[in-house]
């Protein structure tokens, strides 16, 4: 939550639980309009932007070295140099700037690249990683240097801790790889929360690419996290029909993106209206596991107080309870409602619902009696 107006920033915090911040300015305002949410400031665990910054490091010895014995820097940020954590000092000085955050009146830390093998980063880096005394910067050693600064950080009084970055809970690259778990469970162990990016709100470009299989690891991976009370999950989801996908994913895996905890990012369309009002739907508690609808890539789960349906398929449509199901997206049937309007927001997709087989037209809202079957393709705004 960074570039957008204070408006929006008041919009999301009424619905969440936690959010994610980095406009300080707006911290007490936000605090008097929930109460009850906790507030993380992001910092950059892994690199010198938004964390101690490159003149302190640089004064201190602390950047790490490429290849060719330079300071190494993200290859899409110039300015973000690569911190090394196995020195002392170092931990010891980033866990200080975190808990400056909670001393100006912050909840936690939203710790990015925490817990991110080097060698998981590839794509970050034109060189392998070396520590600023020109040794090679090893997986392990990261792994070490973390649990070391978060026992750092706790021993600082750094509040909740949320790491970004456990290879077993991102999907940003396109691949999935078991190899890291013994690096990243011991890691995410010492954490209050784990940050799930990007595993299910695939962008146009990656959905290609994204097969069932692909889905069903990203499913699976959540029970293969270490035992949490609580997940941090991002709602990804640049349209409509993606947010649904999305949404009904996290359910399939047994996940509630809304209770108890609910992340708003900083990207616009994450914070757009067809995201928050599936925010105030609540499916109830689930009947039974995922099933997979016969002859087809469609899985189902069922709760108390809806069916949800996922199309995994990356090239298969399928009919399911009379609605085409294109590949990758959900369809989620809620059983029965009370008395209430439905207004269908304006999202130039087409009808994109209906209720007991009469279609919603684009921009109309009409009264649901108790008891009415609602479809949604797309989410709609409930108004009670």
């Amino acid at each position: 939550m960074s570039s957008h107006s204070y408006q929006q920033h008041v919009d999301a915090v009424k619905r969440a639980s936690m959010v994610r911040m980095t406009t300080d300015s707006y911290l007490s305002g936000l605090r008097a309009v929930n109460p009850a949410c906790r507030f993380l400031r992001y910092v950059n665990i892994a690199h010198t932007l938004n964390n101690i910054g490159a003149t302190v490091a640089r004064a201190n010895g602390w950047i790490c070295k490429d290849s060719s014995g330079n300071e190494l820097a993200h290859k899409s940020y110039p300015t973000e140099f690569v911190l090394d954590l196995h020195i002392p000092a170092c931990r010891q000085a980033v866990a200080a700037h975190c808990k400056s955050w909670i001393t100006s009146g912050y909840d936690g830390i939203f710790g990015d690249y925490l817990g991110k093998p080097f060698s998981y980063n590839k794509n970050h880096y034109d060189s392998l990683v070396y520590h600023a005394d020109g040794s090679l910067y090893t997986d392990s050693q990261m792994s070490q240097d973390m649990i070391a600064l978060i026992n750092e950080m706790r021993a600082q009084g750094c509040g909740i801790l949320v790491g970004n970055g456990i290879p077993q809970a991102t999907h940003s690259y396109g691949y999935y790889d078991d190899s890291y778990k013994a690096l990243s469970d011991p890691i995410s162990q010492l954490l209050d929360y784990v940050m799930i990016e990007g595993s299910f709100g695939w962008d146009a470009s990656e959905a290609a690419t994204r097969t069932v299989t692909d889905w069903l690891k990203t499913i699976q991976m959540y029970g293969e996290l270490p035992s949490r009370n609580l997940y941090y999950c991002k709602p990804i989801g640049s349209t409509p029909e993606k947010a649904l996908f999305a949404y009904c994913s996290y359910y399939m895996a047994g996940v509630n993106p809304d209770e108890p905890v609910h992340y708003s990012s900083v990207s616009t369309y994450q914070m757009s209206a067809f995201w928050v009002d599936l925010m105030q739907f609540d499916p109830g508690t689930p009947m039974g596991g995922m099933t997979q609808v016969a002859g087809t890539n469609v899985y189902r789960r069922e709760y108390t107080g809806a069916v949800m349906y996922v199309n995994a398929s990356n090239t298969t449509s399928y009919t399911v309870e009379g609605t085409v199901m294109a590949p990758q997206t959900g369809l989620l049937i809620e059983k029965t409602v009370d008395a209430v309007t439905l207004t269908y927001q304006s999202i130039p997709q087409g009808v994109p619902a209906d209720v007991d087989g009469v279609p919603i037209q684009d921009g109309a809202s009409l009264d649901v009696p108790r008891g009415s079957q609602v479809k949604l393709k797309v989410p709609l705004r409930i108004d009670i």
